[in-house]
């Protein structure tokens, strides 16, 4: 372990559960901090004030995942004291940083970014009902006419194998379904991770799981993350909508007063307010995702909820200005062994589907059977943050 006390705090390499949940239930208020918790970070503890960042790196870029977890008022002597324990010439970049935290990163000097929107429900008023909502409600209705029931299962009231081995069956048959590399931290589909401490909803058809969510604590906030919403290919049509559609209404009966589905990048609710270069480079970030990841489908999915409110949710860098160096740095390090085996791997999927020719329409349709249903990078990378499928 190398620990420095250079300044108010050390770098560690690992850190015990204990103490990182002991962080989370006091600062916890990023809806991705507990992804925090699946491992692969480095740290950097402060005691006065009290503050942890979970960080990895790529090239000479550090990557900070979220936010500092700290007291507000404490955030910019943290994130003082954690440059100055870094040394020069090193990049920082933070990852899907919340709206609270910007002011205090361009008085340090940072420049941001906004890379997409956060679905947020009020869930003591939210309801699907009305014509925003007929998009969630009849597929969900269909699903219910088709036999589908869903579950809770809590874990922390005591473990059952049977339920764990039928979860993990599905989210394995997910896997195999879309064939494509887990990615490392914001993506990594790890349903079962810390399982006591997260909520989750079973959907059954004819004696199978055929689907399930599983959701994750905001703990800062009294709120829960769908993290993971995973369907077999085969499931009948509705049960993603009417997962979340119960696993919102359950969390509310359990007291819980948010809930979020994840980012959707690129995403701006109200775009007509956006300025002019930030609509056009959206726009050139979508067209150049396209074949790799299916942006627009995910953004319509996740707002035919008609969520509460959006939370607008950025990158920054220091220095400033966001060099392409840092841009690549900060893609490399989403998938397992770099932007390039990503790459690679949707090639590869393209090429499956296609029985060993290659596409001329280029690789970025989804395998699901409903457009807006499809794996989350951020987006649970740094996707998201929450897959749906």
């Amino acid at each position: 372990m190398f620990v420095s006390h250079s300044y108010a705090g050390e770098f560690l390499d690992d850190i015990e559960d204990a103490e990182l949940f002991s962080f989370l239930s006091r600062f916890g208020r990023n809806t991705n901090a507990f992804l925090l918790s699946y491992g692969g970070y480095r740290w950097f503890k402060a005691t006065a004030p009290p503050a942890l960042i979970g960080y990895t790196h790529r090239g000479r870029t550090i990557i900070v995942v979220g936010d500092p977890l700290c007291a507000p008022g404490d955030a910019r002597a943290v994130l003082t004291a954690f440059v100055r324990a870094l040394g020069p010439r090193r990049r920082i970049a933070f990852v899907l940083a919340s709206a609270w935290l910007v002011p205090t990163l361009h008085a340090l000097g940072y420049g941001t970014i906004r890379v997409g929107s956060d679905p947020c429900f009020d869930l003591a008023r939210w309801t699907p009902r009305g014509n925003r909502a007929k998009g969630v409600r009849n597929p969900a209705n269909r699903a219910r006419r088709a036999g589908v029931v869903i579950a809770p299962y809590r874990a922390d009231l005591g473990r059952d194998k049977r339920q764990e081995a039928a979860l993990h069956d599905c989210a394995t048959a997910w896997l195999q379904d879309r064939r494509a590399l887990p990615l490392r931290f914001l993506i990594d589909c790890q349903p079962l991770r810390h399982a006591t401490a997260r909520r989750y909803f079973l959907a059954r058809h004819a004696g199978q799981v055929v689907g399930f969510v599983a959701c994750s604590p905001i703990y800062g906030r009294a709120g829960w993350y769908l993290e993971d919403v995973i369907r077999r290919s085969d499931a009948p049509y509705g049960v993603t909508e009417l997962l979340v559609v119960s696993a919102l209404a359950a969390l509310r009966e359990e007291g819980a007063t948010m809930a979020t589905l994840g980012i959707a990048p690129l995403f701006e609710p109200d775009p007509d307010r956006c300025p002019l270069a930030r609509r056009v480079m959206s726009q050139l970030f979508r067209l150049a995702a396209k074949p790799f990841y299916n942006i627009c489908g995910l953004a319509r999915f996740k707002a035919k909820f008609a969520p509460s409110w959006w939370e607008p949710v950025y990158v920054a860098s220091l220095p400033t200005r966001l060099t392409p160096l840092m841009a690549l740095d900060i893609l490399g390090a989403f998938p397992n062994g770099g932007l390039s085996v990503l790459v690679s791997a949707r090639v590869l999927r393209a090429f499956r589907r296609n029985g060993g020719h290659a596409s001329r329409t280029g690789t970025g349709r989804s395998a699901s059977r409903h457009p807006g249903e499809s794996s989350n990078v951020g987006t649970h990378g740094p996707g998201s943050p929450g897959r749906t499928g």
